[in-house]
């Protein structure tokens, strides 16, 4: 049999060995070497398929192993796929066919988005250093196929999220002015209330506040006016009396009144004016929520649009 190149296993060195015999020794460090596993660091290190390398230890051959997948594959075996894939890249890392099929079984035959991806470009690095310029353009389709699909589940995942993200911003905006409205009508109604006490409350009031003072004091300066003058004096005298009294307690109670009035009206004032400031508040905050909403609205309608453009490509 002729002689073949080969890697001693020990130091590297390269070798001819005679391919029939099953050991030899190595020129260069003096080790022994079997002599399939000396020509099969060669073929790795260059990248060469070993089909026809002469098996050893019970060893299967390549073929026997893509028979070995054919089946498991009609049988949907996948447990004894991978088992078969594994002993592919340990014994033939060179070929294509195991590296392949670890990513097809790590995908579940390319249908899983969620995979590794990263373990899947290493792999995939493999096969495109191992497969023959055949197989090699339909391998570049599928694996295109494939990371097209995850990008149209990270779309389809993104537009998810911000329809999610859409439906919580207008949610909490509804919330929101229904809390605006339900606090702005509350503090009006309190307002209103208070405008209506202080106007009840401090209406003067003649026949509760003014007249009985007035019969007091008219009754005690008649009977000092009777002792002195007459009985028409007396009656004339009283009524005088009874009026400037009247007209003088009411003008009193009304300036009071008024006074009174016009504080609360001042306090009013102040409480509206913060309910003003309060209402401008939440009206800002609820327009920073509108544009909020408006910005996600936008963001939902771009990824939908690029969706639409990646399904017609």
């Amino acid at each position: 049999m002729p002689f073949v190149s080969a890697i001693c296993p020990s130091c590297g060195g390269k070798l001819e060995v005679d391919g029939g015999k099953e050991a030899g020794i190595c020129t260069f460090c003096g080790n022994p070497f079997i002599t399939e596993k000396a020509i099969n660091n060669y073929h790795i290190q260059y990248h060469i398929h070993a089909d026809n390398v002469i098996s050893y230890g019970g060893k299967p051959s390549m073929e026997e192993l893509l028979e070995k997948e054919a089946v498991y594959l009609r049988l949907h075996e996948q447990v004894k796929l991978a088992a078969v894939y594994e002993e592919m890249t340990d014994s033939y890392p060179s070929r294509y066919e195991g590296w392949w099929g670890k990513i097809r079984i790590l995908t579940e035959n390319f249908t899983d988005p969620d995979a590794d991806m990263e373990q899947v470009g290493t792999w995939y690095g493999f096969v495109q250093e191992a497969a023959d310029a055949a197989a090699l353009p339909e391998l570049k389709r599928t694996m295109h196929d494939y990371r097209q699909l995850r990008l149209r589940h990270q779309q389809e995942a993104e537009i998810e999220a911000q329809r999610r993200a859409v439906d919580e911003a207008q949610k909490s905006l509804t919330d929101y002015r229904e809390r605006m409205d339900t606090a702005m009508s509350g503090l009006q109604e309190r307002i209103t209330e208070r405008e209506n006490a202080i106007r009840k409350t401090y209406q003067p009031n003649v026949t509760k506040e003014t007249l009985p003072a007035v019969l007091w004091f008219a009754g005690a300066v008649a009977c000092l006016v009777g002792a002195v003058a007459g009985f028409w004096f007396l009656i004339m005298f009283t009524i005088i009396l009874c009026v400037l009294g009247i007209i003088y307690l009411t003008r009193k109670n009304r300036l009071q009144a008024v006074r009174a009035l016009q504080e609360e009206e001042k306090r009013l004032s102040e409480d509206k004016e913060r309910l003003l400031r309060k209402r401008n508040e939440m009206q800002t905050e609820c327009s920073q929520m509108e544009q909020i909403v408006r910005i996600e609205q936008q963001k939902l309608t771009k990824l939908e649009a690029e969706q639409k453009a990646m399904n017609r490509e």
